[in-house]
């Protein structure tokens, strides 16, 4: 593209038609210039000028106040026009349509944000919902939080996003972590658990396509089909000292889901003694144990209740026992005196 001279009160460029398609095809500079009137650096970018603030453009640019306030409207234009709107009712096919509404409103963040997008039985939209705003590197975020504004809305579905500041969307260990409890807390809600995105600058992971498994059955959901086929699994049967976390976690499921609450009981106790010890310090694994540690202690007192219905109480066992027979001799007179 060729430059006039700048002649104040003139354009930089030859009289031509200004088609969209031509103006997608000029550099930033370029545009730059169309909107100011002033010449700009060659070495400019969008991203740098959108991130200053009134006065850093006008003293970089050495623009007055107007085309200050020009360039400005016409970079929260662009940003209005990246950040496509979602809107009550919009289908949401997967993590990919979630990239592209939140890419934009979230490449310039400073600190984490932990979001939540309730949709219906088709995957509509019902709203949108903050639940938290962490630090630089980590947001907390309780499956009791998260949860709430999905029971508010009867949402069928949710799918759960947060971004990474640093530009790198590989999940963490605490986001593997958070997203197994909210997968859980999903299926005993009854709560379908879509999906999980994080969101880099410029791509994202969905934690879906990671493997993760989001839905599970209820583990008492076949309660009454496994009550008449219930099999006591041989000691022997128990997890070898060389298995992880994550493969108790999930043997102590299928032992829940077939009623045996002792063998389930030692599942999570050897799934807590067994917790990766380098994540452990942090808060969000903190809150796994404890959850693992409640679990634990739901099958024990699940068990203890199983085997109080079926020792036979004090009193039952006194009926059963036979009633001594007191032997009389007869009289003569035949009334037993």
């Amino acid at each position: 593209m060729s430059r006039r001279p700048f002649l104040p009160g003139m354009d930089f460029f030859e009289s031509e038609p200004l088609f969209s398609s031509r103006l997608r095809d000029e550099p930033d500079w370029a545009l730059v210039e169309r909107i100011t009137g002033k010449k700009c650096p060659e070495t400019v970018s969008l991203r740098s000028l959108s991130r200053m603030t009134h006065a850093e453009l006008k003293e970089t640019l050495a623009l007055t106040d107007i085309q200050t306030r020009k360039l400005g409207a016409a970079l929260v234009l662009g940003e209005r026009l990246a950040n496509e709107a979602i809107e009550r009712g919009m289908v949401i096919n997967g993590a990919r349509d979630i990239f592209r509404i939140f890419r934009g409103q979230m490449k310039d963040a400073k600190t984490e944000g932990f979001y939540a997008v309730t949709v219906d039985s088709k995957n509509k939209v019902i709203d949108l919902h903050r639940i938290s705003e962490g630090t630089l590197g980590m947001t907390l975020v309780h499956p009791r939080e998260a949860f709430n504004p999905v029971i508010r809305d009867s949402a069928s579905g949710v799918i759960f996003l947060h971004n990474h500041p640093s530009g790198n969307p590989e999940p963490s260990k605490d986001d593997h972590l958070l997203t197994e409890r909210l997968a859980e807390a999903g299926n005993l809600l009854g709560i379908r658990v879509i999906d999980h995105v994080v969101i880099g600058d410029g791509d994202f992971v969905s934690l879906r396509d990671r493997g993760v498994h989001f839905e599970r059955e209820n583990p008492l959901g076949k309660a009454a089909e496994n009550a008449g086929s219930r099999t006591r699994p041989a000691r022997e049967d128990l997890p070898e000292e060389n298995l992880s976390t994550a493969v108790l976690r999930t043997r102590a499921r299928d032992a829940e889901r077939r009623l045996e609450w002792k063998t389930a009981a030692e599942y999570y106790r050897m799934a807590i003694e067994k917790y990766p010890s380098q994540p452990a310090h942090s808060a969000l694994a903190k809150r796994d144990i404890e959850t693992l540690t409640g679990f634990m202690k739901e099958c024990l007192r699940m068990a203890a209740s199983e085997a109080a219905r079926r020792e036979p109480s004090a009193e039952i066992r006194n009926e059963e026992k036979e009633v001594p027979r007191i032997s009389r001799s007869r009289s003569r007179d035949g009334m037993g005196f």
